[in-house]
């Protein structure tokens, strides 16, 4: 089914598939199956919204030893800006690009394919996201 969502959501959403995974749930074939259809539209617009992220980044970041802007720390990712302003000019820029709205192809699933799994905000704060975007009405 497609689905307009915003960028912000897209991000969210795969940072709870991602948290799903990171858990080690064993989920039910139907919903593993829903994720996975899912997942592949969700990482047409994830690479756009990445793109968009690099070419503001290699802009307005310092670039490392490599010609990169990021720099990765304890598996995260981080970025020094040249100044206050060159920060503030990324993010007025980019946060135009998550509140786009890109069209998902969601494959929705019933709530009764959860009974008996348990999700805690703690583990994966984007557990809300998940279930309004990926629930059947």
């Amino acid at each position: 089914m497609k689905t307009k969502v915003s960028g912000q959501q897209v991000v969210n959403l795969n940072n709870a598939f991602a948290a799903m995974e990171m858990e080690g749930k064993d989920l039910p074939f139907k919903v593993w199956y829903a994720i996975n259809k899912t997942r592949k539209s969700l990482n047409t617009c994830l690479s756009n919204i990445n793109d968009a992220r690099e070419k503001l980044l290699d802009k307005y970041a310092l670039q490392n030893g490599n010609g990169h802007a990021t720099e990765m720390k304890n598996g995260a990712a981080m970025y020094k800006f040249k100044d206050d302003e060159s920060q503030k000019k990324f993010e007025d820029e980019f946060l135009p690009v998550l509140s786009d709205d890109f069209e998902l192809d969601i494959h929705k699933i019933k709530i009764d394919y959860l009974e008996g799994l348990t999700a805690s905000k703690a583990k994966n704060p984007f557990v809300d996201t998940f279930l309004d975007i990926m629930l059947e009405d």
